[in-house]
């Protein structure tokens, strides 16, 4: 039995792997267009920030020690073209050569490429902030990470965002949001943390912090509680 994976990283190095220990015996080819068959996804925040220093660092298996250690075969610099399905075969490129292998069982592990939709690039800022705010809920995690979620919003969509926040929090969710207007940050806020400088110099409920120095001493602002059109409280800061 002939085993021919195409896409190299992750899953078809697993599948490789898998189908060896499975069945000695079979013959398992991985068909890759990159020069790496496998990397550590989870440093590269830490090689975009600086702390691992080159790209050699994550990579963590050669094809030649993979090879080895599994027994099944790694051709890299190998881009497929194309497959027939009716006679098992596949057409590639290597170094500008075309080639063809056949297959018994073929794997397509070449993953998926991320794209905008064009729909989404019709949509004004404020309603392409909503859909990517409501891609990132779709997960229906119990944690949620918002990160500046008002950021170039006119009032309107700005209230909309409070909303749906705080819609979330009636749901049973933990919003966490990171904000640098203390308007809005009163607006949505149960409990409150500062950083300054890199180190958390506050971190209590909202009312603890109207009542501490923080936004004077901080922030240069002093708060003042007012009432909107409705008829709610608010607090806005002005300038000492």
């Amino acid at each position: 039995m002939k085993y021919l994976i195409i896409g190299g990283v992750a899953a078809g190095t697993k599948a490789a792997a898998k189908l060896k220990r499975e069945n000695r015996a079979s013959e398992v080819k991985i068909l890759t267009k990159s020069q790496d068959i496998s990397y550590a996804g989870c440093g590269l925040p830490y090689y975009v920030g600086g702390l691992i220093e080159s790209r050699e660092e994550l990579i963590v298996n050669t094809p030649q020690k993979y090879s080895k250690l599994t027994g099944a075969e790694v051709v890299t610099g190998c881009e497929v073209t194309s497959v027939d399905f009716s006679s098992k075969t596949v057409q590639a490129v290597k170094n500008g050569e075309k080639i063809a292998e056949s297959y018994d069982k073929l794997i397509i592990a070449t993953g998926a490429a991320p794209f905008v939709p064009d729909a989404v690039c019709t949509l004004s800022g404020g309603e392409r902030q909503l859909a990517f705010l409501a891609m990132t809920l779709f997960t229906d995690a119990e944690i949620i990470l918002l990160d500046e979620p008002t950021a170039g919003l006119d009032t309107e969509y700005r209230q909309k965002v409070y909303a749906l926040i705080k819609r979330l929090k009636e749901y049973g969710k933990t919003v966490t949001v990171t904000i640098h207007n203390l308007d809005e940050a009163m607006t949505i806020a149960d409990c409150v943390t500062v950083i300054d400088e890199g180190k958390i110099v506050f971190s209590a409920d909202k009312d603890a912090f109207l009542a501490s120095d923080v936004p004077e001493r901080v922030f240069s602002l002093r708060p003042t509680r007012l009432f909107d059109e409705k008829g709610e409280e608010v607090t806005v800061f002005r300038p000492l």
